[in-house]
């Protein structure tokens, strides 16, 4: 399994020469007198200091290479708009397109091996979303064999430090959409929509009263964002559940107006014994979501048929020993998405400085530690 793991670095500030007195500037200029008499000269420790500096500084090529553009007059906002209009197109085609079949042609596009066209679309996407590509294994857009590879693209070891035991590590890279106490069986989804943990798991009574009064956090993954999930705690496999519906984006907007919107998108239930109590994950797919993938069973195909229609697909992992520490990679979307993580009432909560609308990276602690 392909953990990502490290810890901060912080380097030591270089000290700052002192400002020479008076005297000071009259030995200096004595001295540069003499020093370009001379024939050749060793540097001096000032100099050394200068280019240590610019070293340590100097930017990479990638970054020399795409700088030009950030001077242009209006391109940061050019980039905002056309980042806005691609969440609002999204929006126009879940009302005007069938969802699976125009998911399903996104998908044949967005495995575009042609050099040319997946290049363009991927260097687009990169300018468009501002997205930090110094984080990533591969840089550049020919490394990637089409969208969906860069899209699933794998980060650098060490640049997502995983929190402390005994405290909750965010799974992704995303933005909260809400967090908080589950009140009975009802999970809040936006201001005046909520919805019941029954519904979220596709009827499954007994596991919904595991998170009765437990704990609850919404993560959307925006285009943007590093596309893999992790395993938020240590914890054990149990079983998963394929839960077939809509395919409604996921994005902000489209959550405050759709009711119930996480119980009628497809998705796809992961329960975990973990060191916080029964846990489990929710992956929800979304318009433009092609697939989910995981570690552990592969291709989830969410828009396959079973026996001729869309059934929910149970997958008991109890006997197979799926183990996995916090930080684990546990599977990625192929798009845009949202999870959902599931406490009981073990759950020591969440730090208080988190709320809707808080940007977190994969791996940061969420929780406070589980002896406070």
């Amino acid at each position: 399994m392909n953990r990502v793991t490290g810890s901060y670095s912080p380097g030591g500030a270089i000290p700052l020469p002192s400002t020479p007195s008076a005297e000071q500037k009259k030995n200096q200029s004595v001295t540069t007198q003499t020093s370009l008499k001379s024939t050749q000269s060793t540097e001096t420790p000032r100099t050394v200091l200068a280019d240590t500096t610019v070293t340590e500084t100097k930017p990479t090529a990638s970054v020399k290479k795409t700088s030009w553009i950030t001077k242009i007059p209006g391109i940061n906002w050019l980039r905002q708009r056309l980042s806005h209009g691609s969440d609002k197109l999204f929006v126009l085609a879940q009302k005007a397109l069938p969802h699976h079949t125009f998911s399903r042609l996104f998908g044949l596009f967005a495995n575009c091996r042609i050099p040319f066209l997946k290049n363009l679309f991927i260097n687009s996407f990169i300018w468009i979303h501002n997205i930090n590509m110094e984080e990533t294994k591969r840089h550049s857009a020919s490394e990637f064999d089409c969208f969906n590879d860069f899209f699933t693209r794998n980060l650098k070891e060490g640049v997502r430090p995983i929190t402390e035991e005994g405290q909750i590590a965010s799974p992704v890279d995303g933005t909260i959409g809400q967090i908080g106490p589950i009140q009975g069986e009802q999970l809040i989804q936006a201001k005046d929509h909520t919805y019941t943990l029954t519904e979220l798991l596709g009827g499954d009574e007994e596991a919904a009263k595991q998170f009765e009064n437990g704990q609850f956090t919404t993560m959307y993954l925006s285009p943007s964002d590093y596309h893999h999930f992790h395993m938020p705690v240590n914890g054990k496999l149990l079983w998963t559940t394929h839960i077939p519906g809509k395919l409604f984006s996921v994005n902000p907007k489209t959550v405050r107006s759709k009711p119930k919107l996480f119980a009628h998108n497809e998705r796809l239930v992961a329960m975990f014994d973990t060191d916080h109590g029964p846990m489990a994950m929710i992956m929800v797919g979304a318009i433009n979501v092609s697939s989910i993938e995981t570690t552990w069973g592969g291709l989830e195909n969410p828009h396959g048929k079973h026996n001729g229609r869309y059934d929910l697909v149970h997958k008991d992992y109890q006997a197979d020993n799926h183990r996995f520490s916090k930080g684990d990679n546990a599977g990625d979307f192929k798009l845009g998405s949202t999870v959902i993580c599931l406490f009981g009432k073990e759950c020591n909560g969440w730090l208080k400085s988190l709320q809707a609308g808080t940007k977190v990276k994969m791996g940061q602690p969420i929780s406070p530690p589980s002896n406070q």
